[in-house]
Formats: C-alpha cells, structure tokens, sequence
C-alpha cells in the first residue's frame, strides 16, 4: 500500500498563489467582458438615437407630430445614454481591469518560471515576493477603482 505524498510547504504556497492568482485573472475577465460590452452598447445606443433625432425632426409628412413625438423620445433616450455611459464611466474601468488582469498573467508567468527551476531549489522568500506583489496589484485595483469613481463624481458635481 503506497503511502501519500506529501506536499512541501513550498508547494502548498506555490498551489495556494497559482489558484489566488488564476481567481483574480477569471474575475477581471468577466468584469472586463461587461464594462466592454456597457461601453459598446451605451455608444452605439447614443450614436443610433443621436442620428435619429434629426432625421425624425426634418421628416416631412402630412402629420409630423407623431415624428417629432419619436424625436424627443431620441433625444431624451440620448441624453440618458450619455448620462449612464458618464456615470458607469464603462471604458476606463474596463481599462483598468484589462491592465490588472495582465499584472497577472505576468505574476502567474513569474510563478511558472520560478517553479521551473525545481521545487527543491525554491525559496520561500521567492514566493512569499510573489505574493506580495499579488497583494500589491489587488491593491491598486481598489485605488483605481475609487479614483474612477471619486473623479467621475467630482466631475459630475461640477457640472
């Protein structure tokens, strides 16, 4: 009967990084993936009622109050795109996540590359700057996230 191997310490480090590390890079997918496609779908909405709207306004026919009825629901479904599109402020979060996400897979490159060299000649300090620099980029997130956010409210306030 074969006796289970047992994981070095360094391994369950290794493991417990790769997975924190593989979690972060899912999640800033996803939340990419939906501020890309808010940001899409919030231009083209602004750019589809923005055309509208005068095309309906210069429409001549025998009744033009129902054309200009649809107009001014254009008009106000443009000036509601452009007030979502500025408050969710979509595209520079979903720059910022883009740029997070690559932070790490750079971390997750880093990782593989120092396991390459052999479990046996890791060092715990080497992980343990991995980690730190995990814990440095999940900081950053948050700052530019309140930065986004506090300036788009700052500028809202102003106008």
């Amino acid at each position: 009967m074969e006796t289970p191997k047992k994981i070095s310490t360094t391994e369950e480090k290794i493991n417990s990084l790769r997975n924190s590390v593989t979690n972060k890079i899912k999640v800033l997918t996803h939340k990419g993936k939906k501020n890309k496609i808010g940001a899409s779908a919030a231009q083209i909405c602004i750019i589809i009622f923005s055309v509208a709207t005068p095309i309906l306004i210069g429409w001549k026919t025998t009744d033009n109050t129902m054309l200009t009825n649809i107009a001014l629901i254009c008009s106000a479904i443009t000036a509601g795109g452009n007030m979502l599109f500025n408050f969710f402020d979509y595209k520079d979060l979903w720059i910022e996540y883009k740029i997070s996400k690559n932070e790490f897979i750079t971390l997750l490159a880093e990782l593989d590359y120092l396991e390459a060299s052999g479990i046996e000649n890791i060092k715990h300090e080497q992980i343990d700057l991995l980690f730190q620099k995990y814990l440095t980029i999940c900081l950053e997130i948050g700052k530019n996230y309140r930065r986004i956010r506090s300036t788009k409210n700052n500028n809202e306030n102003k106008a």
